[in-house]
């Protein structure tokens, strides 16, 4: 597959010099993204598009997630010729596609030839409209091309990406992950602003806390980290949660509680060399987060706390996390609410909560050193005992894919299921049948996998995914 990567906006309206750094970080950042889905590739750059030449169709997919990249169009190459060669070329290439149907003609020439775009759109759809219809508000399909350095590129699909600008642009950042939905769409919204993350994580509730939020952070590593290379460091935070309710006021525990996880989460920043906390609050969603209460709050002794969700709406939030894969897991992730007050300070001065937090001595390196370090991704959802590594013969497969992905790279005689809908599997289909569960990377399919265990099916999942699965052996 060839492919023409356009540039963020983000990018595109940088100085020369700035935009050449961030084109070379974002080359980097693709060439690692397909590395790590095992797809060979070559990729060319001039200072407006990159060109990707990879032999397999899982490529598409990978290069829109990869931040900084505005849309991506699948093409066909070839020497661009004379005006009369490409409007013969374009008529054999779309006569099929354009028959009975409305379409419209979008060239775009960067060369010095006798021809300008213009002239290719009416030329072309001249000739185009022997077989199909010109529309050029509502067409149904748009014949496109562009002529740069004597080649000609066409295409008729555009995937849009995600923008924003190349992760490892804008320094590091340490991002205080819960497991909830709120904490992992700030995480991949600073990303995608060019921060490259540290997650750590408070843990609250043991191991069953622990194993809800690590395939969250290996998500996050695996579909939206490519070109760095993310940790997470666990931090138990029970005895400390204990003692916050044995010697703090009832209605300052929750504040208190998080001004300790900012002095963890700037102790890692520390230890990392990163420059700010991300957290994941948005104003007035909870008590917590009014405003004063956010005032009281204040910095991460001494790192500035950046809140990428602060005038989101809890719909818009899901919204996004539906989107970019963790909302299932998220789903997941029990709540621990030990320490919620029944009526909980909402407007709380920077003078009450200190005198509060010094009542819990806390020393947050050795709270850090207390915890561990995990190089992310770090495969726990390969590891337990529904995996399995091969899809047995005879199994039922259910396909958690998105609709587009299953239809561009189908797997034969799956099932492809929602898995917010769940509730619509009858356990009486399954009966006496082995079912695999079966996602990209392995990590939505391992949480559905546990779900449909509880519901009396023989469920396991594929571990590492079908990406893992599809890849050739070297």
């Amino acid at each position: 597959m060839k492919a023409l990567v356009r540039l963020s906006p983000d990018i595109t309206t940088k100085a020369p010099r700035t935009r050449a750094r961030f084109v070379r970080r974002l080359v980097a950042n693709l060439r690692a993204a397909l590395d790590a889905e095992g797809i060979p590739a070559e990729i060319e750059r001039d200072h407006v598009r990159i060109y990707v030449d990879a032999p397999d169709e899982r490529a598409l997919p990978v290069l829109r997630r990869v931040f900084g990249v505005h849309s991506v169009s699948p093409c066909l190459e070839e020497p661009a010729g004379e005006l009369d060669d490409l409007v013969r070329r374009g008529e054999e290439l779309y006569a099929d596609a354009v028959r009975g149907r409305r379409f419209a003609v979008r060239a775009r020439v960067r060369d010095r030839v006798p021809y300008r775009g213009q002239d290719v759109n009416v030329a072309l759809g001249a000739a185009l409209a022997r077989h199909g219809k010109v529309d050029l508000t509502t067409p149904e399909i748009t014949v496109s091309l562009e002529v740069r350095g004597g080649v000609v590129r066409w295409y008729t699909e555009t995937v849009r990406g995600e923008g924003g600008l190349p992760l490892g642009v804008q320094g590091r950042a340490v991002v205080l992950l819960s497991g909830g939905f709120d904490s992992a769409v700030a995480a991949w919204l600073a990303m995608r602003r060019g921060v490259e993350i540290d997650l750590v994580f408070c843990r609250l509730g043991g191991e069953a806390h622990e194993r809800a939020v690590f395939p969250i952070a290996d998500l996050l590593a695996l579909d939206w980290a490519a070109g760095s290379a993310p940790r997470l460091f666990v931090v138990p935070f029970e005895e400390l949660a204990e003692r916050l309710a044995a010697d703090v006021i009832e209605p300052m525990r929750q504040l208190v509680l998080k001004r300790l996880m900012y002095r963890t989460a700037a102790a890692v920043a520390r230890l990392v060399r990163a420059e700010a906390v991300v957290t994941g609050e948005a104003l007035g969603q909870v008590s917590s987060q009014t405003l004063r209460n956010l005032r009281a709050l204040g910095d991460a002794d001494g790192l500035p706390v950046l809140r990428p969700l602060l005038a989101w709406s809890k719909e818009e939030i899901i919204a996004l996390a539906r989107r970019i894969g963790t909302h299932d897991l998220s789903a997941g992730v029990p709540e621990y609410c030990a320490l919620v007050p029944r009526k909980p300070a909402t407007g709380a001065s920077v003078a009450a909560l200190r005198r509060e937090e010094e009542k819990v001595p806390f020393d947050p390196f050795a709270a850090v050193r207390a915890g561990r370090r995990v190089d992310l991704p770090h495969g726990m959802a390969g590891q337990d005992e529904l995996a399995v590594t091969e899809i047995p013969e005879g199994a039922v497969v259910l396909d958690l894919r998105e609709e587009e992905e299953a239809r561009r790279l189908p797997l034969p005689g799956a099932l492809r299921v929602d898995p917010l809908a769940l509730d619509r599997l009858d356990p009486a289909e399954f009966a006496g049948k082995t079912v695999v569960v079966a996602c990209r990377r392995g990590l939505r399919s391992a949480w559905v996998a546990f779900e449909l265990r509880r519901r009396g099916i023989d469920a396991f999942h594929l571990a590492g995914g079908l990406s893992r699965l599809r890849r050739p052996s070297s």
